[in-house]
């Protein structure tokens, strides 16, 4: 039970709201049992409208997501990059993909590429979670680098990580 409120009651005692599911019969018997004491049982239906109709968008393809964690495995060792951005996901592996054949130096990845002589599986990039709020996804980010075995992301990334989660780290499903 929930106790969302306790407004005065007219005589002076504060009442407590509890809300219950519906339940035909054995609702009614609570409100009942209940009335004299200085709990209200408030009953609400578990079906709503909500439930009743299927979603009516369809989920946007993944190049066209935004807001997330990603991974991108290397074709030719077992190193993995793992990403944030804000942008559409598509967007952001077509910028990845240009930093490898410009021979740039912005990203671990590139880095990775260039320095190894590796390519990835930009084909096969996978989103992790999704999460608009900046803050949340750079730390989602560090999570998944520091539980990632084989992670190729510069040791900076996760730099602003506390140590005390490191123990924490591997118990956390994201």
């Amino acid at each position: 039970m929930v106790t969302p409120s306790s407004p005065p009651d007219s005589d002076g005692a504060d009442k407590k709201y509890n809300k219950l599911i519906y339940i035909p019969g054995l609702s009614q018997r609570l409100i009942k049992v209940m009335r004299n004491s200085s709990s209200i049982i408030v009953s609400y239906y578990n079906k709503t409208v909500r439930k009743l109709f299927s979603q009516l968008k369809d989920r946007d393809p993944d190049y066209r997501q935004s807001g997330l964690v990603y991974r991108v495995n290397c074709k030719d060792c077992t190193g993995t990059y793992i990403g944030q951005t804000r942008q559409y996901f598509g967007t952001r592996i077509k910028q990845h993909q240009s930093d490898c054949m410009k021979q740039s130096n912005t990203t671990a990845l590139a880095q990775h590429a260039m320095s190894e002589g590796h390519q990835f599986d930009f084909d096969d990039a996978k989103i992790l979670t999704g999460e608009n709020n900046w803050f949340k996804r750079n730390f989602k980010e560090m999570l998944f680098i520091k539980r990632h075995p084989n992670s190729i992301n510069a040791r900076s990334d996760i730099g602003s990580l506390n140590i005390v989660y490191s123990n924490l780290i591997k118990e956390i499903k994201l």
